[in-house]
This record gives C-alpha cells, sequence and structure tokens, in this order.
C-alpha cells in the first residue's frame, strides 16, 4: 500500500495456456483524496511464477522453474470530474462465449457464429472508448449489478448489448436514480428474434451435441422488462441497413426496432425512424422487404428543476 495508491491484486493460483489470469486493481488512497493530490504515479509490480518440474530432476536447478517479471505501472491521479463528464458502462451483465451459446451480432458474419469479445470498451468498443476520451468524458466499467453505484457521482449510464437479466431490485434502483437523481440513461439494444435464433442452432462435434442461442443479440426480453417502467419496449424483428442524421451516415448492422416510446403534447421527446431490410424475412423465409421502422428514441423525464434527463 502506498502513499498515493493502493494496490491490489487477483489472480488464478494455477495457470495453464490459455486459462488463468492475473487481476491489478489502483485505488487512489483516502489520504492522497482528503489531500487534492494530483499528478503522475510510478512504480513496478514484480511478478515471480514457478511451474512444476516436470523433467529430470536430477538435471534441473529448482531456479531454472521460477520466473520473474517486472510491470512498469504508471499512472495519473486528478481530482474528480464533473459529473456530467463521468460515463458508466455496464459490464456486468455482459456475457459471452464459451460461458454459453451467445451469437453474433451482425447476422451477415458468416465466419464467426460467436461473440467472444463480450461488448468491452477494450475489445470491440475499444474505438468509441478512444472517441469519448477524446471529448472529454471519463469512463468506468462497472463489473457489478447496478445496486453497487451511487448515481450521484455519474452523468450516463450506459447499458450497450446486455445478454443476462436484470433483478427487481436493479429495475427499482434504475427508476429511482433516473426519476430522482438525475441520472442520464443510454441505451443500444441489438436484435432478437426467436424465428432467427431457431435458424442458428448447428451440432457441435467437440461436445457431440446441439447448441441453441441463450438468447439473440441481446436479451430483449430482459431489456424490455428493465425499460417498461419508462414506457419503452423493443420489438421482436431484425433490420439492416444504412442510416443518416444530418451529414453523419452509419450502417445499421443487425439491430432491433423501437415498438414502444413514451411521447404526447406535453412531453419532450423524440423519435426517428429510417427505411431497413428486413433481415428476419431474409433468414427465416429468404425474402427481400423493407420497412419503415424507429430505431432511435430521445426522452426527457423524472426532475422538473432543470437537470431533466435523458
Amino acid at each position: 500500500e502506498g502513499e498515493v495508491l493502493e494496490v491490489a491484486f487477483d489472480f488464478d493460483p494455477l495457470l495453464w495456456p490459455w486459462s488463468g489470469y492475473l487481476a491489478i486493481s489502483l485505488r487512489v488512497s483516502e489520504q492522497a483524496a482528503i489531500d487534492e493530490f494530483e499528478g503522475i504515479v510510478e512504480g513496478v509490480v514484480r511478478v515471480t511464477v514457478v511451474s512444476d518440474n516436470l523433467g529430470d530432476e536430477e538435471s534441473m536447478e529448482e531456479e531454472d522453474l521460477t520466473q520473474t517479471i517486472e510491470l512498469p505501472i504508471r499512472a495519473e491521479v486528478i481530482l474528480p470530474p464533473p459529473r456530467e463528464k463521468r460515463l458508466l458502462w455496464d459490464q456486468y451483465h455482459s456475457l459471452r462465449y464459451p460461458s454459453g451459446y451467445f451469437p453474433r451480432d451482425a447476422l451477415w458474419v458468416q465466419n464467426e457464429p460467436f461473440d467472444w469479445n463480450a461488448d468491452h470498451l477494450h475489445t470491440n468498443f475499444k474505438g468509441l472508448y478512444d472517441h469519448l476520451r477524446s471529448e472529454g468524458y471519463f469512463i468506468e466499467v462497472l463489473g457489478e449489478p447496478f445496486t453497487c453505484f451511487d448515481a450521484e457521482n455519474y452523468g450516463t449510464l450506459l447499458i450497450v448489448d446486455p445478454e443476462d437479466e436484470f433483478h427487481e431490485e436493479e429495475e427499482a434502483k434504475l427508476y429511482h436514480d433516473v426519476m430522482e437523481e438525475g441520472l442520464n440513461l443510454l441505451v443500444f439494444a441489438d436484435w432478437y428474434d426467436e424465428g432467427v435464433m431457431d435458424q442458428l442452432h448447428f451440432f457441435d462435434e467437440n461436445t457431440r451435441q446441439w447448441w441453441e442461442p441463450v438468447t439473440g443479440g441481446s436479451n430483449l426480453p430482459a431489456l424490455n422488462s428493465l425499460l417498461h417502467q419508462f414506457g419503452i419496449a423493443f420489438g421482436g424483428r431484425v433490420f439492416d441497413g444504412n442510416i443518416g442524421l444530418g451529414k453523419e451516415y452509419a450502417h445499421y448492422a443487425s439491430g432491433t426496432a423501437i415498438s414502444r416510446f413514451p411521447g404526447g403534447p406535453n412531453e419532450d421527446s423524440f423519435i426517428y425512424g429510417f427505411e431497413l431490410n428486413d433481415q428476419s424475412a431474409e433468414f427465416i423465409s429468404q425474402q427481400k422487404k423493407r420497412a419503415s421502422v424507429a430505431i432511435l428514441g430521445v426522452a426527457q423525464m423524472g426532475l422538473e428543476d432543470g437537470r431533466g434527463n435523458r
């Protein structure tokens, strides 16, 4: 434990090829926080790995089976940023293969059936992470349920492509945080269609079993349960195509559509629709169809003191 940083370790006591881990946690010490310390902290972490002697014990010295490596650590310590610049990324509800058969997010990708990366800021969303950091935002990864964070510290919670369920306590906590604590909520939902999921089952030669998807690209039934208290729901078909807002264009790859969204003459809400390809029809019945669907919605609700959230 240092004067500025508290360093903690977690590791698998037994390492095998392609398995095992070493986790390092850095936390600003209580005294450094009281002193409002700002600056660069550097140090070295030494890791010693000892392997079993599987060769000739007479010809191999014990030290030959022990190796120590040094990992340089450099961290910048700053004062807590303003709340509106602090984002919280929900990683707790993101699941991936091999814990189950979680299918790919983009259905047109044929050479990779599984969702390997679990939608993490340091893997397939690294580009988003770099962009948000360049815009002055600070992002923390939430690896625990919603009941384990203080909404007063964060401006926005991001829920991106979740596969897991949400507990009732989490639903109640999130509703309170949005409506009473001024927390903004940003949700990116992936596809879910039971008919398409039926088309994705396959026989695994390794386990000699038929594999069925645990959920779609995202667990929309769980998301709908979480968002129903806000008057929001997603549909059960898959759409794909190009979209544009102003001068910005993007490809909407295997996503869902909004089926219910709050709105009315006295409510501050907007919803945007586009004409997209119906991938459900293409997958299930090999038909080419297009449909005008809503995929982007913005609503303001909750506090009425100028801190209303979206």
